[in-house]
């Protein structure tokens, strides 16, 4: 394992063992790297958490995926990337973030990470594909830690 390797998952662990200092009571589990992933921390559903978050370190990339939405800050290496990447994760567990989620038919189209501002919700970013959009009725979700809403 090159020290470039080495280095980048000292970061990526750093980050991951603060988040599961700061939420005691949600449980987490961190898995040691595979095939997929360089280091990967899980936290299920639970009482706490509506929804399952995902986050995991690919190269200099932390990826963080919940409810459709997959989403990657980078290069790692930079602490302004990190902050983001840690102020996103604790906006969706406190609720001060939230997931748009846009489907036709069961294929997510797009998806918008959104932070709760003075005028409403913004937002911090997101991903979308091409897609045909006649041809399958479209749903809209909105995942918020204690706050999910169904709007078509």
């Amino acid at each position: 394992m090159s020290s470039k390797s080495q280095d980048l998952k000292a970061i990526a662990n750093t980050v991951f063992e603060q988040i599961q200092a700061d939420f005691p009571d949600l449980e987490m589990e961190l898995t040691k790297p595979d095939e997929h992933f360089d280091l990967e921390l899980n936290i299920p559903a639970q009482h706490g958490l509506d929804f399952w978050i995902g986050l995991n370190l690919q190269g200099d990339e932390l990826h963080l995926c919940a409810s459709g939405f997959w989403v990657e800050w980078f290069p790692c290496t930079e602490e302004s990337v990190v902050e983001e990447f840690v102020a996103a994760v604790y906006g969706l567990i406190n609720g001060t973030y939230r997931l748009k989620v846009v489907r036709r038919g069961q294929s997510v189209v797009k998806s918008t990470l959104q932070r709760k501002g003075e005028n409403g919700w913004n937002a911090v970013t997101g991903y979308s594909c091409l897609h045909i959009p006649w041809f399958r009725k479209k749903s809209i979700r909105y995942f918020r830690n204690r706050h999910s809403e169904d709007h078509d």
